[in-house]
């Protein structure tokens, strides 16, 4: 299993056991989980630049599993070739934005040079969606940077907005559904496979701030094809990592 919805350490209110690293990699361990790609949740909320370096510190801990996020703010802009073109000499993989918690759209000219860095490096880019608005937002983006490999952080989140998601994702190439959530509709799973096709499919949990263990279940316990499973599970991840150019 690769987890492509990951975090490290803690969140501001609510308690969870763990969230250092070496929790997290004892837990992975037990439940046979490969790697994850993880962002520090203290760089989705006041300090970027601080999450970075957590991940960074994770990574070079146990390089064979997590990868990193790279997350940038929009207030600080003016800083993302800075940091994007550092964190990615230290072997990130990906960048991370969340418009939620930093109070600012997707779609907003802020984030537009990391969407031409995603597109020039060929990396993921994990973006939080919470409603129809950013499943069209993050869609139109999509089309515009068609290089870069865009992930649909909860694939909206409420099950309309998901809906909404599992349609359009048919009509743009670069774009994954991301099963990252607190709860799972029933049936949505087998409804994405009908729609969309398990390659459009990522596996994810949002750990450690959710127990990872009920995602697993969601998966293997729905009614589809052991090769859909894997590719949700891993193969789609591998996919996309391969497409990432190192030496960019």
């Amino acid at each position: 299993m690769i987890d492509a919805h990951a975090h490290l350490g803690k969140w501001f209110n609510f308690y969870y056991d763990g969230g250092d690293y070496l929790s997290m990699v004892r837990i992975m361990d037990k439940i046979g989980m490969k790697s994850a790609w993880i962002s520090a949740l203290i760089g989705i909320g006041p300090n970027y630049k601080l999450g970075n370096q957590m991940v960074l510190e994770a990574i070079n801990a146990f390089p064979d599993r997590f990868s990193g996020y790279a997350v940038l703010s929009p207030y600080f802009s003016d800083e993302m070739e800075e940091e994007l073109n550092l964190r990615f000499s230290q072997g990130f993989i990906g960048i991370k934005l969340h418009p939620d918690t930093h109070m600012y759209p997707l779609d907003g000219p802020r984030y537009i040079y990391a969407y031409k860095f995603a597109g020039r490096v060929r990396c993921p880019i994990l973006i939080h969606t919470w409603g129809e608005r950013d499943v069209r937002s993050l869609m139109g983006i999509a089309r515009s940077y068609p290089e870069a490999t865009f992930i649909m952080g909860h694939s909206g989140g409420d099950i309309r907005s998901m809906l909404l998601a599992g349609d359009m994702v048919c009509t743009v190439n670069n774009v994954y559904l991301d099963l990252t959530g607190s709860a799972m509709y029933n049936g949505i799973i087998e409804h994405y496979i009908n729609k969309v096709g398990s390659e459009k499919i990522l596996f994810g949990t949002d750990f450690p701030f959710i127990d990872p263990r009920p995602a697993i279940g969601w998966v293997k316990s729905s009614k589809i094809p052991e090769e859909d499973k894997a590719n949700i599970f891993c193969k789609n991840a591998e996919r996309i990592l391969s497409l990432v150019k190192r030496d960019a």
